[in-house]
């Protein structure tokens, strides 16, 4: 796809598109041209159209002639529709986990990183926290790893709705989980490592139970509020893993620093 400048040269003031056949569309689009006087005599400009309708329309001006007031314009005109839609849908994908379609690793860094910056700017509390599943990997020896993708669906499924405005839920890989928080701390934390647990014993470790064999699933967590003393996001990130691995050791579930 072309890049197109920000400089916005013309306004839609009339959306109207007639489909002539599958193969042909007409643009009957009335467009009101912004003042030129103070251009250059040679403009070649390139911009997005985004109608009404949802059509996307990539434009191309270019001045003929420079007569006074009444110049000459080639205005040429590209259905950018199906690339934009395609575009957001793979924006969307690289941001998303394939298997619990929630926030993949990609995504959670980038968000991680502007709510952390947000946060030394603006002197607000933050918090993250990070949720391991301790026994995952018996589950997956014990019922199989179609049994294993069940849980990690459900463990997404579960938690989506605990989350709220200015909350993000993500799968970071394997069987580690991770809650962004941003304009809130201790109050968030307190609430959601209280409703996590509880959500999470919904989730049913072996869903076809054919052999009535069962197992709990176990969790550990660990978060960390910041900025505080944190320079970077990277030490919030590593002091609440420390604490999640300390918690699994221990045999505690919930802690904190």
């Amino acid at each position: 796809m072309m890049e197109y400048d920000k400089l916005v040269l013309a306004q839609v003031i009339d959306d109207v598109f007639v489909v002539k056949d599958r193969l042909e569309r007409r643009f009957p689009i009335k467009i009101k041209f912004n003042n030129f006087i103070n251009y250059p005599d040679e403009i070649k400009s390139s911009f997005i159209l985004n109608l009404n309708s949802g059509i996307v329309l990539g434009c191309n001006l270019k001045r003929l002639s420079t007569e006074d007031l009444e110049s000459l314009y080639l205005l040429t005109i590209q259905d950018l529709t199906s690339q934009e839609v395609r575009f957001r849908q793979l924006t969307i994908e690289s941001q998303q986990d394939e298997l619990t379609g929630i926030a993949n690793r990609r995504k959670f860094e980038h968000e991680f990183s502007r709510v952390y910056e947000l946060a030394l700017r603006k002197n607000i509390k933050g918090a993250l926290i990070l949720i391991d599943l301790d026994n995952f990997k018996s589950i997956n020896d014990r019922f199989g790893h179609s049994a294993g993708d069940s849980v990690l669906r459900q463990v997404g499924l579960v938690l989506s709705p605990v989350v709220r405005n200015y909350e993000m839920l993500a799968r970071l890989g394997g069987d580690e989980f991770a809650i962004l928080i941003s304009h809130s701390g201790e109050e968030a934390v307190e609430r959601l490592t209280q409703q996590v647990p509880l959500a999470l014993k919904s989730v049913k470790v072996n869903p076809n139970d054919t052999d009535h064999l069962t197992e709990t699933l176990e969790i550990s967590m660990g978060y960390c509020i910041f900025p505080l003393h944190y320079s970077t996001n990277k030490e919030v990130y590593e002091r609440a893993d420390k604490i999640m691995y300390d918690n699994k050791f221990s045999n505690r579930k919930v802690s904190h620093t």
